[in-house]
């Protein structure tokens, strides 16, 4: 129930899809066009950001492997941008971050939805950190509370569902932080993985090479360690049961939370962090170059 669920009543429902899904992907370059435009970066460097993120392997790989409600993980960026307008320039920003979230919500599935949590609770414990205030916590809260007004059609019936009918889950997944990365820079396709539970669709977020040097030359830029606390926080859930007590042992006592599986899926934040990171360390780059030419 998506707003894109339009194009199949209009179009039919094989052409409506694809339409959505080009809408979905063009929001991805945009989106993270925008966010990067959020952290100072150039137009030349944001385009080089909204490049990596729109064309990442997590997207290519689950909307091949036929998860179209994946497709939502492509306003990610958005929901980071409009809770950092929110936090910095006025909680009118709350609105659009609810009306997000809820269109994310609405198109159906759990993992989009509580990765898009974990995302939002990522910045907003980084800033409360860094900002000493707990101005984060209350925009967040307003956002879910826009959220849920605007999704309580699709989310109410849905939690209920889920509190009457737990999934009894007893499938468990672990990675080592070498494989988190190695599926960054790999490239199987949608084939079976041997030694793992699941096919390689749900391990790959593949980013262009160049992403990982310019990640780490971010590092010496102090605005965009958020970034790389939510590409830690990606890493760290993706290693599943291989952290005992860890992140992901964490989320799956959480309410609501305990029904989900693929750990790896969180991997999505490692390529939305990244091409943050790549934009402003092009950025630094370039600034570097233009003082030691002067």
């Amino acid at each position: 129930v998506s707003p894109l669920a339009l194009a199949s009543s209009v179009f039919g429902t094989a052409l409506g899809l694809k339409l959505g899904l080009v809408v979905y992907l063009a929001s991805a370059f945009d989106g993270a066009y925008r966010l990067a435009r959020s952290y100072g970066a150039s137009t030349a460097a944001s385009t080089l950001g909204a490049v990596l993120y729109g064309t990442n392997g997590w997207l290519a790989l689950h909307l091949s492997a036929g998860h179209a409600n994946f497709a939502s993980a492509a306003l990610f960026p958005y929901l980071a941008l409009c809770y950092r307008r929110a936090t910095a320039d006025g909680v009118a920003w709350t609105i659009p971050l609810g009306g997000i979230a809820a269109w994310v919500v609405c198109d159906g599935g759990t993992s989009t939805p509580a990765i898009a949590a974990v995302l939002l609770l990522t910045l907003a414990a980084t800033d409360v950190v860094r900002l000493h205030s707990a101005r984060p916590v209350a925009v967040l809260m307003l956002g879910a509370l826009c959220a849920v007004a605007l999704s309580a059609f699709r989310l109410l019936p849905a939690l209920e569902f889920a509190l009457d009918h737990p999934r009894h889950q007893l499938e468990s997944d672990a990675a080592t932080m070498w494989s988190v990365v190695r599926d960054g820079y790999w490239w199987q396709g949608t084939v079976p993985v041997a030694g793992r539970r699941y096919a390689y669709h749900e391990y790959g977020w593949r980013l262009a090479s160049i992403s990982l040097p310019l990640a780490l030359w971010a590092l010496r830029v102090r605005a965009a360690r958020a970034a790389w606390v939510l590409a830690l926080a990606g890493a760290s859930i993706a290693l599943g049961d291989a952290w005992h007590y860890g992140p992901w042992w964490l989320l799956k006592h959480a309410p609501l939370f305990r029904d989900l599986r693929v750990p790896s899926r969180y991997t999505i934040l490692i390529a939305l962090a990244l091409p943050v990171l790549c934009a402003t360390a092009f950025e630094d780059r370039k600034s570097t170059r233009l003082n030691s030419s002067h």
